[in-house]
């Protein structure tokens, strides 16, 4: 009853019982549609009923990053890498820090985490856009190639693999690059 209604936009009736798993959820999907100030609130409450979940406070340090609440993420990304997630923090400090135009540092902190063994299409995606951002193209380049091959047909992916190509004066590259977003896109 819960999830359903704050899903139907009415107010939560006094004979719903909160799962974290429907409040997480429901945090997760205000983060998707981009309603991050909704995203915080929903993850805060999630994490009241269940502090240890790693899952909410990796939602809630991204929320919060999104919502310009920067001291709040730092803080929740220090408890994160007290509880020895130290790729995941250093993963979500590159985050913070690339969300604050600061793209050497989050390049650094991106391939930390990537160093510490974190491989999925986030990270590398997330070093070939800070890379790019800091003028180390061929960072840039090799790192959006890996993300490519794992995820085809991604927008984001095939739009910084153009400006990446644009930027090295590849123009073939970039021209295919292009006919491919048209596609997807």
């Amino acid at each position: 009853l819960y999830r359903a209604d704050l899903m139907a936009g009415h107010g939560i009736s006094p004979n719903a019982v909160a799962f974290t798993s429907d409040i997480f959820a429901l945090a997760k999907r205000a983060y998707d549609d981009q309603r991050f100030d909704t995203a915080v609130n929903l993850a805060r409450q999630a994490r009241e009923y269940n502090d240890d979940s790693f899952e909410v406070l990796q939602l809630l340090a991204k929320s919060y990053v999104k919502s310009d609440l920067w001291n709040d993420a730092e803080q929740i990304i220090e408890e994160i890498e007290t509880r020895g997630h130290v790729k995941d923090a250093a993963f979500l400090r590159g985050f913070l820090l690339r969300n604050q135009g600061r793209f050497s540092l989050a390049l650094k902190e991106f391939l930390s985490a990537w160093q510490r063994g974190m491989n999925n299409v986030a990270v590398h995606r997330e070093i070939a856009a800070a890379a790019f951002r800091d003028n180390k193209l061929d960072v840039a380049r090799e790192h959006i190639a890996i993300a490519e091959q794992r995820v085809k047909d991604n927008p984001f992916i095939i739009d910084l693999q153009i400006q990446i190509a644009v930027a090295l004066g590849d123009e073939k590259t970039a021209r295919s690059r292009l006919k491919r977003l048209e596609i997807v896109d």
